[in-house]
């Protein structure tokens, strides 16, 4: 059985993504483990967020009829770190945000924000106001650092369990770029062979590297319900500025989904 970490504080955006997330470890018989913080909170001590998390998990478990756990403990020092440890033994961690005002104070200001270009595992990341529970249509933007190889590791076995999926392996490049799109498509479509029932198709999306982030978002926001598959990898220090760049651009004003993922 795979297992799905869900940190969980309570707020709006919390919640919202709780939904989703339960919604996924049903569909995909995962164990879905709420976890929370005790550093984080405003009020309340440790016993009292250890029972508040464990009715929510209990009120999940019997909902949705899966295996809902509840993890709360003290932390000091860093909240990455803490993520970062306990998403060690889960498959996907998912969360919530509600945009600029939370998410990219969070991810700035406690270092969260490298615990997702960090860990190992893939993040799904829910905003508030999204409120599907079943998400068919995913956009994977790639090649925005002329990347030649699509890492798929992680990718894929996110893919796998969803029946009747389009995938738009969506190619960014530079505005100056002469290489056809069909070349991309005879090199890459050989990766998604074995993903069964997926509509896989290949565009390509021109912009300069200033306004990467944005191009990628305007993209998004003209489809409808679709996740925004991004990945991030070990890089030189430029590459890695600029790559942590547009994903925390994206991250701030994304009302889709994003599924971040690592190589």
């Amino acid at each position: 059985m795979k297992r799905v970490l869900f940190p969980f504080d309570f707020s709006e955006s919390a919640s919202n993504a709780l939904n989703y997330a339960s919604q996924y470890a049903k569909r995909n018989n995962c164990e879905l483990v709420l976890y929370n913080s005790h550093g984080v909170l405003e009020r309340g001590d440790l016993e009292d967020a250890i029972e508040k998390l464990t009715a929510v998990a209990n009120h999940i478990s019997n909902t949705y009829k899966i295996n809902c756990l509840a993890i709360a403990e003290p932390t000091s020092g860093s909240l990455s770190k803490h993520i970062n440890l306990t998403a060690e033994t889960f498959d996907l961690v998912i969360m919530g945000t509600k945009g600029s005002d939370s998410f990219l104070q969070f991810f700035t200001g406690s270092n969260a924000y490298n615990a997702v270009l960090k860990a190992n595992v893939p993040f799904l990341i829910i905003p508030l106001g999204f409120e599907k529970t079943t998400v068919t249509n995913f956009v994977y933007a790639y090649d925005y650092s002329k990347e030649q190889k699509l890492p798929t590791q992680q990718l894929l076995p996110f893919l796998e369990p969803i029946d009747d999926k389009s995938l738009t392996v969506l190619r960014v490049v530079d505005i100056d770029a002469q290489t056809s799109i069909e070349i991309y498509k005879e090199d890459l479509s050989p990766q998604f062979k074995n993903v069964k029932f997926l509509e896989l198709k290949f565009e390509s999306l021109y912009s300069s590297s200033s306004t990467t982030a944005n191009t990628i978002h305007q993209y998004m926001v003209a489809r409808d319900t679709a996740v925004l598959c991004l990945c991030t990898k070990r890089r030189d220090f430029l590459e890695h500025l600029f790559h942590k760049s547009v994903i925390k651009e994206i991250s701030a004003v994304a009302h889709y989904p994003l599924f971040i993922f690592h190589l």
